[in-house]
């Protein structure tokens, strides 16, 4: 009796892939991986595509457009991540990959512990304490940026004041805000603002960016710098959303850079209609004030015209002009004053006009012009000049010139040179060359 034939189950290729696409659904959920990104592509439908590896491995990764919106940060190539995903099988293609469903810094996590840590140390410290907080100036004529001389934050700075207050004197002091050294030369701009004491207050700016990019406003040297300076300090780091260490101990915490310095800048048309608003209030009080003086003479005059003592009436009546001319004149003087002061802020307006700035700016450019073009006259002059003595001293060493005086070359057959009577015999052939030419001569004997 033969032995009984095993039956074999054959896979196609699609119910293997299928096969073991549902025994890794089965096997893992949500798993982290740490690792580098590169290959980075972008798809016309908005879904990312990458590949995320180690120093020994790799694997393929898909993060689709609905999870890719909420991104807080764009993907480059060599950034290293964590992801969250799950592995999926590319039945297709039998490619195993990785289903992205969100993304991180590799570092924010460890950061994270440390701002809490530092946070919670500097509280108990009382560095946070709003007795500590110093008073911001309601109306500073001088504000010192401490921020990248090149960032976006110092424009914006720029900007607002120029829209809402172009009084205030801008003073930067230049800094690094990002990298290992930022913090060290932040608080070295601190101190130098505090030692040359120009300004009113500082505003401390910088945009936005992620928690590694703002590290250095978590320096727990600088947080305690700030606190013992002298200055208000006014922070404006990041975006809404971004808190650093800084923010928790500058005497007054704004959103933005923007904001920063809306906050410590009057607007001049408010500031406008508020004196406005006095002076009314002003010529209302006045009014009413000599309404009421008025009513109280007529008054008196009254009782005097019935009481009939004629020198008593003369005596008040002569105070009553120098009470009335006194009232007057210091009216006149009180609002006299009011308008010139409008009339100096109206002025100082009008000085900072930008027409000024242009002008100047004009000639300067036609002063740089006119030096940048002499200076390459000059230099074309000396070039031209350089050139001529190169050519003389060319013309000089020329062997040419030498032939031209009367002397020649003289080879023999084979253009080897003859500088010696012992390389020629007689009856040789030799060539002599002369200015103009060359010709042959034989040799009919030798002398030394």
């Amino acid at each position: 009796m033969q032995p009984e034939i095993e039956q074999k189950y054959i896979y196609t290729v699609t119910n293997l892939n299928h096969e073991i696409r549902e025994i890794l659904r089965q096997s893992f959920t949500s798993i982290w991986v740490e690792g580098e990104i590169s290959n980075l592509m972008r798809a016309a439908s908005g879904h990312l595509y990458f590949t995320i590896k180690d120093h020994n491995s790799q694997i393929r990764c898909a993060m689709f457009r609905r999870d890719n919106r909420q991104l807080k940060f764009e993907l480059e190539n060599g950034m290293l991540v964590q992801l969250q995903a799950y592995p999926e099988l590319y039945e297709q293609r039998g490619e195993l990959q990785l289903i992205v469903k969100c993304v991180e810094h590799a570092g924010d996590g460890k950061l994270q512990l440390e701002f809490e840590r530092l946070k919670a140390k500097l509280h108990k410290e009382g560095l946070f304490d709003a007795a500590l907080k110093k008073e911001i100036p309601r109306y500073p004529l001088t504000v010192g940026v401490i921020t990248s001389e090149k960032g976006a934050a110092l424009r914006d700075v720029i900007s607002v004041l120029a829209k809402r207050f172009p009084l205030i004197e801008l003073i930067v002091y230049p800094t690094l805000v990002q990298g290992a050294q930022a913090a060290v030369d932040i608080r070295r701009a601190l101190e130098t603002a505090e030692q040359h004491c120009e300004v009113e207050v500082l505003l401390l700016v910088r945009g936005g960016g992620s928690i590694e990019d703002l590290w250095a406003f978590n320096d727990e040297a600088l947080a305690r710098a700030i606190v013992a300076c002298r200055l208000p300090i006014v922070s404006g780091i990041g975006h809404e959303i971004d808190f650093t260490i800084a923010d928790f101990v500058c005497d007054n915490r704004a959103p933005t850079p923007s904001a920063a310095a809306e906050y410590i800048s009057p607007d001049k048309d408010e500031l406008m209609q508020e004196l406005n608003t006095i002076a009314k209030a002003l010529r209302t009080e006045i009014t009413r004030t000599l309404k009421q003086k008025s009513e109280y003479i007529t008054l008196l005059e009254t009782k005097l015209a019935k009481s009939h003592p004629k020198h008593q009436l003369q005596n008040r009546a002569q105070q009553l002009d120098e009470i009335h001319h006194r009232l007057t004149a210091a009216i006149k003087n009180y609002l006299y004053s009011h308008q010139q002061q409008l009339q100096n802020y109206h002025n100082l307006l009008l000085s900072n006009t930008p027409l000024k700035h242009i002008a100047q700016c004009s000639d300067k450019l036609q002063l740089h012009s006119k030096a940048l073009h002499n200076a390459s006259q000059s230099a074309l002059e000396q070039s031209k000049h350089n050139l001529e003595l190169i050519a003389s001293k060319l013309r000089t060493l020329s062997p040419m010139t030498t032939l031209e005086r009367g002397y020649a070359v003289v080879s023999d057959q084979s253009n080897r040179l003859l500088r010696s009577v012992k390389q020629v015999k007689a009856k040789q052939t030799i060539n002599i060359r002369v200015a103009d030419g060359k010709f042959l001569a034989r040799v009919s004997n030798t002398k030394d």
